[in-house]
């Protein structure tokens, strides 16, 4: 019979690589668990009350998707607009607008509703390969407030395998296998179909039951891609949107209006409008120089500022859609434009059906958050 036996440099090597592994798992551990915290919220006093979106449709209830709704609502009579941010957590101006909303809002006719994490699910990973962070920080006066960057994605231990080919249910058009995942192709939604395909029906069901009015959807775009510093909205949106275009020219501010193609299938702004029989959907793109493929190494400076040599570079030999210079397009203007927007497109109904305006006091305004830094109404506790 064969004897094994084990050297004092053999056992030594042993005993240090199963150190090496326990600290593996207790790194790997760590890193899990981290991933799945959630940045923290402040409600403004103003806050009615915190629903879950199971409420709407219970197909999520008990899982990630079942994401908090905060609700103001005055108890006077007026409209409803429902917010989104956090359909794509790679594009960070979309929750921190939310979030800067959230903490400040007081309103006064009418009903706001604001989900921070609409796809709850991508931030509890980030998309493969491309080097990003799990958290960045901005300042504020009182100290710096974390929040978490995430995937455009749903988190694939949610939903897997993708197909080869995603055919949009309702129009059967294909696209990628990957844009199963994606919020922002599986709109309307069904109720038995996959986990996207699940939120996005509730959604739905929250503007169904609450008869919402009115339903802005904040999103990011790469410096390189066309359709940027852009609101899309469908036809039936079309009268406040065009409202909201002369709002928001009257105070020198330049958004691109698009209108949505009828063939454009799964995308938020045109199958809201199509499904819905009282919403008014917009969706909202703003300049993000984190996303696109021209960018350098992925910092915090990078989120927040906004500012990147490769881009600057890329600007002068005029291969951008949008101007970029020293002062890169910071997350605090990012913000500003996605709540001017947002106030301008409220503003504009208001202007066309004053009988049932929303009134809101305490929106963080377009200069101050420019001048300020959008780190100004982010109200982290007090040390």
């Amino acid at each position: 019979m064969d004897k094994r036996v084990f050297s004092s440099d053999n056992l030594v090597k042993s005993l240090c690589a199963f150190a090496i592994l326990g600290g593996l798992f207790v790194a790997s551990r760590k890193i899990f668990i981290e991933s799945r915290q959630q940045f923290p919220i402040y409600p403004s006093a103003a806050l009615t009350r915190i629903a879950r979106l199971s409420e709407y449709f219970d197909g999520v209830r008990g899982t990630t998707a079942d994401g908090e709704v905060y609700v103001f609502d005055s108890g006077m009579p007026g409209a409803s607009i429902l917010i989104l941010g956090g359909t794509h957590n790679d594009e960070p101006s979309g929750h921190v607008a939310a979030i800067a909303m959230i903490e400040n809002l007081h309103v006064k006719k009418g009903r706001i509703f604001i989900v921070p994490r609409a796809n709850p699910s991508g931030l509890t990973h980030t998309t493969p390969l491309e080097g990003f962070f799990d958290r960045y920080y901005v300042d504020t006066p009182n100290g710096k407030r974390w929040f978490k960057f995430g995937s455009r994605y749903t988190n694939p231990i949610y939903q897997w395998p993708d197909p080869d080919i995603f055919v949009h249910h309702q129009s059967l058009q294909s696209m990628a296998g990957e844009e199963s995942r994606n919020l922002n192709r599986c709109w309307p939604g069904r109720p038995d179909g996959t986990y996207t395909e699940k939120l996005a029906y509730a959604y739905m069901e929250l503007m169904r039951k609450e008869k919402i009015d009115l339903a802005a959807d904040f999103h990011e775009a790469p410096l390189e891609y066309f359709l940027i510093n852009a609101i899309c909205y469908p036809e039936k949106s079309s009268k406040v949107a065009l409202g909201a275009e002369f709002n928001l020219s009257m105070e020198d501010l330049q958004y691109t209006m698009e209108a949505s193609p009828g063939n454009l299938h799964g995308f938020f702004h045109r199958e809201v409008g199509d499904y819905s029989s009282t919403t008014m959907p917009f969706l909202m793109e703003t300049p993000n120089p984190s996303q696109g493929r021209f960018h350098g190494k992925m910092t915090n400076d990078l989120i927040v500022t906004g500012q990147d040599t490769n881009y600057i570079k890329a600007g002068k030999l005029g291969r951008l859609f949008v101007d970029m210079d020293e002062n890169g397009w910071p997350l605090s203007l990012r913000v500003a434009r996605q709540i001017k927007s947002a106030e301008e497109i409220i503003n504009s109904f208001n202007e066309l059906y004053p009988d049932r305006a929303i009134e809101a006091e305490g929106i963080p305004p377009y200069r101050e958050i420019v001048e300020k830094g959008v780190g100004a109404f982010l109200h982290a506790p007090e040390k």
